[in-house]
């Protein structure tokens, strides 16, 4: 991934600065290094096929009882998330701005995978200990979709106050999952932490 920013770098600076010397301003070697190119790929695929495992083992009838409003799962990709690629899995995917759930597994190349739970500003679980006992983070950005600043720049903290969070005009937590720490398939450490949390979901309906 480092290669793909330092390629993106070199032709940001080609685009935007002088084009009297463009051979200078371009990675050249980069260009034509195909292993590269081919590791990248392969890489990308690997893990679009992970996350397509991970959302088709998901049932959807569970996401429906804990969440009326189910419009069940999406993948999307894309590839410049400030100069690197990513993978986002999304399930229940109510935005309403109130009462709304959704549950969102980020894979940012270069930077880890992370789970985001992004609730309305008024629903009933938005605060509830589970998050804080099992290693999760209160998002304080203004936007929840601004992942530079709640990642990189470590907008969040592990104990909100009653004010920051009558702040915002939504709830979302956010918890890294760790997959270096596996001598295992990712997907099992992917589907732990998804699992932990759909099962505390329905507790919580009953």
């Amino acid at each position: 991934m480092q290669l793909l920013a330092q390629g993106l770098l070199g032709l940001q600076h080609c685009c935007t600065g002088k084009m009297n010397k463009p051979n200078s301003k371009l990675n050249l070697t980069l260009w034509l290094d195909k292993d590269s190119y081919k590791s990248q790929n392969r890489l990308l695929a690997g893990f679009w096929e992970l996350f397509s495992q991970v959302g088709n083992s998901i049932d959807p009838q569970i996401l429906s009882k804990i969440h009326l409003k189910n419009k069940g799962i999406k993948l999307s990709k894309g590839g410049d998330l400030i100069g690197y690629p990513y993978h986002v899995l999304d399930m229940i995917r109510d935005f309403d701005s109130d009462a709304g759930l959704n549950i969102r597994v980020l894979n940012w190349f270069g930077h880890g995978m992370y789970l985001f739970v992004h609730f309305g500003k008024f629903h009933p679980y938005e605060n509830e200990s589970y998050f804080r006992e099992n290693g999760f983070f209160y998002c304080l950005s203004p936007s929840p979709w601004d992942y530079p600043d709640i990642i990189l720049k470590d907008s969040k903290t592990a104990n909100p106050t009653l004010e920051q969070m009558n702040s915002m005009k939504y709830n979302q937590w956010i918890k890294k999952i760790d997959l270096y720490s596996l001598n295992t398939n990712p997907k099992v450490e992917i589907d732990k932490e998804l699992n932990n949390l759909l099962e505390f979901l329905l507790l919580k309906v009953g």
